[in-house]
């Protein structure tokens, strides 16, 4: 029979046990410790910072405003009107008792003098009537050079006896004469030529002198 072992724990033993137990506290204490004080650096942490960024509203584009055109003005142009017919009267411009017009030959004479038509012209007559004789006036430049002259007209006569058109055939050679027989003649107003009738458009050559009166 085997006798029991006895195993005697002398002061030594008790000695390194206790020494293990204040190593095991200590570390305990230092995990607490180490515990407490990361909590304590958590709670301490500052908070993270957030960045907000506020979105504006696009501004809406303004509407253009089309243009007014500016009006353009156009200014009138100048109207240049033709000089007014001025009539010479030769009462006026000639003196009292130097010069005298004898009316009697400015008077239009009438000579007739066939003119070669054709069967469709104007019928071609030798005598012209008037119911409104033309008036002459001595035009004043000639009365004032003394001068004379004729003048010879061809005369386009409507069927009512108004005028249709006066040509100058043969010129005086001096405006002032031409241009006091034309505005004469167109002034007066033919008497109708009739032929069967019918009244018809004629031609007629007219000759007109200018003459002054001599003193005896």
């Amino acid at each position: 029979m085997y006798g029991r072992l006895a195993i005697h724990r002398g002061p030594a033993f008790r000695a390194s046990r206790g020494t293990a137990l204040v190593a095991i506290g200590v570390l305990h204490a230092g995990l607490l410790a180490l515990a407490l004080h990361q909590r304590v650096l958590r709670a301490e942490a500052p908070p993270a910072m957030v960045s907000i960024s506020l979105l504006t509203p696009e501004r809406a584009a303004t509407p253009r405003v089309p243009s007014t055109p500016t009006p353009r003005f156009e200014m009138p142009t100048d109207v240049l009107l033709p000089p007014p017919e001025v009539a010479w009267d030769d009462s006026e411009a000639a003196p009292p008792t130097a010069i005298t017009a004898s009316y009697e030959t400015a008077t239009p004479q009438i000579a007739p003098q066939p003119i070669a038509v054709e069967t469709s012209a104007p019928v071609q007559i030798s005598e012209a009537r008037y119911l409104r004789a033309p008036v002459l006036r001595y035009p004043p430049a000639a009365l004032a050079a003394r001068r004379e002259g004729s003048v010879g007209l061809r005369v386009l006569v409507a069927e009512d006896g108004h005028v249709i058109e006066v040509i100058v055939e043969r010129s005086s050679g001096f405006a002032p004469f031409d241009e006091a027989a034309c505005s004469a003649i167109r002034a007066a107003l033919f008497k109708p030529y009739t032929v069967n009738g019918q009244p018809r458009t004629v031609l007629v050559r007219i000759p007109i002198d200018f003459t002054l009166k001599r003193r005896g």
